[in-house]
């Protein structure tokens, strides 16, 4: 299911009315937008409808764009968001002082070409030009407003938001506002709304939104008519203000419906007055075919933003919530075909895939190569090189020739390398082989694909599967691969791209592809002295690179610095293209880079109180240690949110940020980042590291128990302690025990935390633990064994040979003591004794200590317990002891844990957790030792 499309609706702001009254208001909107941003509602398109100004004047512009515009884009994510603002002019935005009189029934009369979409059109209106001037050169917004002097006088544009394609129509329907008897007096100029409807721009977008200033019954009786005609026909959402109160309603034109909202005014009014101020939120979903809204409006005495009731009908309400569902209208020439993209996935065609085609500003372009994740239009740019990998994976897909199985390409390789944009260069590339070719592209990375969705691909036509992150998804397309095998469906092609370390953690490197399909592997490592010279000239083509040296302006020289970089990153084994980038573009100013970027995402709230600084530091934490086995369920219980909602609320934009990525595993976009995020973190914020740590261990853990696959899990119960034991050992502690305390019953959490506590000279606290432990523990032999070697530790020897005795005897475990088993707890019996026959002087634990040298030695052993138990046999021989056979040597062992248990104090208190030595068995045991 797809996520919504959400917007936010403004209109009527009427600044210079009041300007102490405005800037509050403007600081109520914007608190309440982040307020809304931090439960995790953050618009991907705000649209402002008109009357921005009061008089049309520069000041007024510029305080919008000060006060309102600047502080709303900050709180939206500054730099971070990737959404769009759209503005169309109201009457307010007019300077009526230009051009005052002018006679508007000639520009409507028979014949007249004055709104014709034509350069003669554009003629005639250019004496309108000057009353929209300030306008014109001040309005913000996505769309250049020159719309408004052009031939066109309307703007569509299409955007794509989570691959959904989105027509945005800007329409003018104050050109003929000239005072305050300006109803029934106004157009936009139908003819100029047509073109813009019909515009090739937006010809395959799903949904057509329709900007405007004033409702269409404000407009000429003709004009009215012939639009509601027009709307109904592309099945338009028109969205408008002037009437300084939410609406929303469904009209008609032409037998076919569309719909129509109008937002309240931004600011009409003070809080004494009687006049509400408002604004409207939309949300868009697509695959229930339904639109909802929300209209709020300023409560001065709460100082809140509530629902407004009575403006929708309640029989549209959606049942316990603020928001009203209206059935979408679809545009005519979007017919529903009778195959859909499964959920996760978009069907992309040569014209979805153009109209992603745009100029890509510099600042855009410098994230991206500093790291940040690409998209279509970056992949389209003509000026972003091609490595040389995409025209192999661009031939070799192009040429296949059907072998009545199905093609496989997995580009990968380590991070940081460029396998994303390589991918979608590939796309890119086939589309320009063959504009007939259809994509099934996974938009969603939560998303999987069924062996049955697959087959029902439409046939007559090249189908290409491709994906990012394929490791999340390796297993279900190999299922699905076998499906396409059997069916001769040869016409479906794959291209996945992977890291290839997650690829192998995902089990992709072990499932046998060759047995079902062709599968064919490229991996991209390092760079080429070719691609460094083409990267090198596009760096400079969106201007200089802040480098010392002649290198800064000289593509040679630059490219050169690029490759040796390159090349000695290589051997770090992190990505060696992006570990070169970082070290030429940024140097010593990586820092400088790094701590800008955190003072942006602190900027960026998520739910319960988080903010994707939070976020990033979880990452980079894991990754600057090299930990790498931080996956999405484990951080989003960290953060707080879904699972599925972490690709699209952290991960894309810290992927838009050059922050971080990944797929089943998540890391910064490379080892430097993280190290440095780390650094300034602790030295600049106060941060305490280890914090995250257990915050992570804990996420993990709790995932797990809420019914999660967390990948790896054993690493955060094991890995995790172990690391830091050798370099933090109190860090390690505070680990275990944040891993024990969440899983209290859990025997190896106890033991591991046990184990910590001894290497970290503490052994009488992981006694207590095994002490104090209460599940269960019938089948756990090394249970035992720790606890004896703990008790070993604080010099309670008679209770360590009596534990270890107990984790060899048959009544201790459901399966018999391997070989290792009997190792360990054979050693730690020898070290016991040794320590007993010293303390005592009792030749029955001299004899056991020799029975543990002569039984040690008949077991598969290393080295270092081949010595301990030849010094056994040495250190008691020496004395006088002589060997016995094996029955012997069992004897000697019970006759010493008897001896021990007589002189352990603890024998009454701990009678009903193990028994009397006299009582155990040691058959099990027995077996390892070939009789003779």
């Amino acid at each position: 299911m797809d996520n919504p499309i959400r917007w936010l609706h403004l209109s009527d702001f009427h600044v210079g009315k009041d300007n102490y009254a405005q800037k509050r208001l403007f600081d109520k909107i914007i608190e309440h937008v982040k307020d809304q941003g931090s439960k995790g509602f953050v618009p991907d398109l705000v649209f402002i409808t008109g009357d921005i100004a009061n008089k049309g004047l520069k000041a007024e512009y510029e305080t919008f764009r000060k006060g309102f515009i600047a502080p709303l884009q900050e709180v939206l994510g500054g730099a971070a968001w990737t959404g769009n603002i759209f503005c169309v002019p109201g009457n307010h935005d007019v300077d009526r002082s230009k051009n005052a009189i002018f006679d508007r029934a000639q520009t409507t009369i028979s014949g007249s070409h004055f709104f014709d979409p034509t350069k003669e059109g554009k003629t005639a209106r250019d004496v309108f030009s000057p009353r929209f001037k300030q306008y014109r050169q001040l309005a913000p917004g996505n769309v250049s407003v020159n719309w408004i002097s052009a031939a066109e006088g309307a703007y569509a544009e299409p955007v794509t938001i989570q691959e959904r394609r989105i027509g945005v129509i800007g329409i003018n329907t104050a050109w003929l506002s000239k005072d305050e008897c300006d109803k029934d007096k106004l157009t936009p100029g139908f003819q100029l709304v047509e073109a813009a409807l019909v515009s090739e721009k937006i010809k395959t977008c799903e949904v057509r939104i329709v900007l405007g200033h004033h409702p269409l019954h404000w407009l000429i009786e003709e004009d009215v008519r012939r639009l509601r005609t027009l709307f109904g026909r592309h099945r338009v959402i028109y969205l408008h203000g002037h009437m300084h109160r939410a609406e929303g309603r469904r009209e008609e034109g032409a037998g076919e419906s569309f719909l129509v909202f109008q937002a309240g005014a931004a600011f009409q009014a003070r809080d004494d007055e009687p006049w509400r101020n408002g604004l409207l939120w939309g949300e868009l979903d697509c695959s229930k075919h339904e639109l909802r809204l929300s209209p709020r409006y300023w409560n001065p005495d709460n100082m809140d933003w509530p629902t407004e009731t009575g403006r929708f009908p309640e029989k549209l309400r959606v049942p316990n919530s603020d928001w009203w569902a209206y059935e979408l209208p679809t545009s005519d020439e979007i017919k529903p075909s009778s195959w859909q993209a499964p959920d996760g996935w978009t069907l992309i065609d040569f014209a979805a895939l153009e109209s992603h085609r745009r100029d890509i500003a510099a600042d855009e372009a410098e994230r991206f190569f500093d790291g940040a994740e690409p998209d279509w239009s970056l992949a389209l740019c003509s000026y972003l090189p091609r490595r040389t990998v995409v025209d192999c994976l661009v031939e070799r897909i192009a040429t296949y020739q059907g072998k009545e199985r199905p093609l496989v390409v997995l580009l990968t390789g380590p991070g940081g390398e460029g396998k994303s944009m390589a991918g979608r260069q590939t796309v890119v590339g086939l589309f320009e082989r063959d504009p007939d070719l259809r994509v099934l592209w996974r938009n969603d990375d939560t998303a999987s694909l069924a062996p049955e969705q697959l087959l029902s691909l439409p046939q007559g036509s090249s189908w290409l599967v491709a994906t990012d992150a394929a490791d999340l998804t390796a297993k279900a397309l190999y299922q699905a691969m076998e499906a396409l095998s059997v069916a001769g469906r040869s016409d479906v092609r794959f291209l996945l791209t992977a890291r290839e370390s997650d690829w192998r953690a995902a089990g992709g490197a072990s499932l046998t592809w060759v047995n079902r399909a062709d599968f064919q592997q490229e991996t991209l490592s390092g760079l080429t002295e070719a691609d460094a010279s083409v990267i090198a000239g596009a760096w400079l083509k969106f201007g200089r690179v802040d480098c010392q040296g002649d290198a800064a302006g000289n593509q040679g020289e630059l490219s050169q610095r690029l490759f040796n970089a390159a090349k000695a990153e290589a051997s770090l084994g992190e990505g060696a293209l992006l570990g070169g980038v970082l070290v030429i573009r940024k140097g010593e100013g990586l820092r400088a880079h790094v701590r800008s970027l955190l003072d942006r995402l602190q900027e960026i709230s998520l739910a319960n109180g988080n903010s994707l600084y939070t976020a990033f530091g979880y990452i980079a934490a894991m990754h600057a240690e090299g930990l790498d086995f931080l996956s999405r369920p484990a951080l989003a219980e960290a953060l707080g949110c879904k699972t599925s909602s972490l690709q699209k609320e952290v991960l894309f934009p810290l992927g838009r940020e050059a922050a971080a990525g990944g797929g089943m595993m998540i890391r910064t976009r490379h080892r430097r980042i993280a190290a440095a995020v780390i650094e300034i973190m602790q030295e600049e914020f106060g941060e305490d590291i280890g914090e995250y740590y257990l915050t992570l261990c804990r996420a993990a853990l709790a995932a797990r128990s809420k019914g999660s696959y967390v990948p790896e899990l054993k690493r955060w119960d094991y890995d995790l302690p172990e690391y830091f034991l050798q370099k933090h050992s109190g860090l390690a502690i505070q680990i275990g025990r944040a891993l024990q305390e969440q899983d209290p019953n859990n025997t190896n959490l106890a033991v591991n935390l046990a184990r910590i506590y001894r290497q970290s000279d503490d052994p009488e606290n992981g006694a207590r633990v095994l002490r104090e432990f209460k599940g269960e523990v019938s089948s756990t032999r090394v249970f035992w064994y720790e606890w004896g070697t703990c008790a070993g530790g604080t010099g309670d020897q008679a209770l360590s040979a009596w534990l270890d005795g107990w984790s060899l005897a048959d009544q201790s475990g459901v399966a018999p003591p391997d070989n290792d088993r009997a190792k360990m707890s054979l050693a730690g019996l020898g070290v016991a004794f040794a320590e007993l026959s010293k303390s005592y002087l009792d030749p029955v634990f001299i004899e056991a200590r020799h029975s543990m040298g002569q039984l040690g030695l008949r077991l598969r052993l290393d080295t270092t317990t081949h010595r301990y138990f030849e010094n056994h046999l040495a250190e008691t021989e020496a004395v006088g002891v002589r060997p016995t056979d094996l029955a012997g040597s069992f004897n000697r062992l019970q006759t010493g844990l008897l001896r021990a248990w007589e002189n352990c104090a603890e024998r009454e208190s701990l009678a009903e957790r193990m028994p009397k030595p006299q009582t155990m068995y040691f058959e099990g045991l027995k077996r390892l030792f070939p009789l003779g």
